[in-house]
């Protein structure tokens, strides 16, 4: 998330909890048209998102959608992704690795101090936040991990696979 040059997140398929975070800390994501969705599922798993995802995604959205996505905990279709400005655009499946790509040699065209500093004025204040509550929100998240609620509900959901 921070990382002090361009990322470009190519999602040519589902990105559920794990990978919906991962794609979070990107810069930009693009999105294949295709069969694919994205959403953070873990309130129906009975698990909270970590924080570090929960600032992210409202810093990216704004906290009406986050609260949404978080709260619900539904699998979204890339329209409705670029509706809510999740992803910055959607493509034929073919083309999501060369968009990605160029997106991202032309940000690098930038000097990359410039693009860092600007980079870091929308990044430290989330960096910041998280950094301030980083542990008390580590133990609550591990906490509501291993309870027995959340164990039996995440148990529910492997034998579904």
């Amino acid at each position: 998330y921070s990382l002090p040059k361009p990322t470009v997140m190519a999602l040519r398929g589902h990105a559920t909890a794990g990978g919906a975070i991962l794609a979070l800390a990107g810069d930009h994501r693009i999105m294949t048209s295709g069969r694919a969705v994205m959403g953070l599922n873990e309130v129906r798993l009975g698990v909270t998102v970590p924080y570090p995802a929960a600032l992210m995604l409202r810093d990216l959205v704004g906290a009406r959608t986050a609260r949404d996505v978080m709260e619900v905990g539904d699998f979204y279709e890339p329209s409705e992704l670029l509706a809510m400005g999740l992803v910055d655009e959607v493509v034929p499946p073919d083309q999501v690795l060369f968009i990605a790509r160029e997106l991202a040699t032309s940000l690098a065209a930038s000097p990359l101090e410039a693009f860092a500093t600007i980079k870091r004025l929308r990044t430290d204040p989330v960096v910041a936040a998280i950094e301030a509550r980083m542990e008390e929100k580590r133990r609550e998240f591990v906490d509501m991990w291993y309870s027995p609620t959340a164990q039996a509900q995440l148990e529910e959901a492997m034998l579904k696979f």
